[in-house]
């Protein structure tokens, strides 16, 4: 494959089912046997593609209600704690505002030091 052919190679997907090569790649697809292949390897897919559009595939039996439960299913356990724990978030928060107290008081220290 020359330079050319990586570029239509590359182009090719952008263009889809409107494969025409224009600009620089055009007499390039009339010459190159390999990528007019490409062009209608592209173009028979983009027909195949809108065949495909009309079909309707059923669904399996009984997968409506398998959804359904899946949906509604409540997916915490009914052991689990369905709230924080406060007394954790607390002393979280506690902790938080000691370190600020610490780190405000050192530098304030550290401040008069200087």
């Amino acid at each position: 494959m020359i330079s050319s052919c990586h570029l239509v190679a590359g182009w090719l997907p952008q263009m889809g089912a409107d494969a025409t090569p224009g600009g620089m790649l055009g007499p390039h697809v009339t010459e190159c046997l390999e990528c007019q292949v490409e062009v209608a390897r592209y173009r028979k897919l983009g027909r195949e593609l809108v065949g495909l559009a009309s079909v309707v595939v059923a669904a399996p039996p009984g997968l409506a209600e398998a959804v359904e439960i899946a949906i509604n299913r409540d997916p915490i356990p009914t052991n689990a704690p369905r709230r924080p724990n406060r007394a954790a978030a607390t002393a979280g928060a506690l902790a938080a505002a000691v370190a600020g107290v610490a780190v405000i008081t050192l530098w304030r220290r550290v401040r008069q030091v200087a």
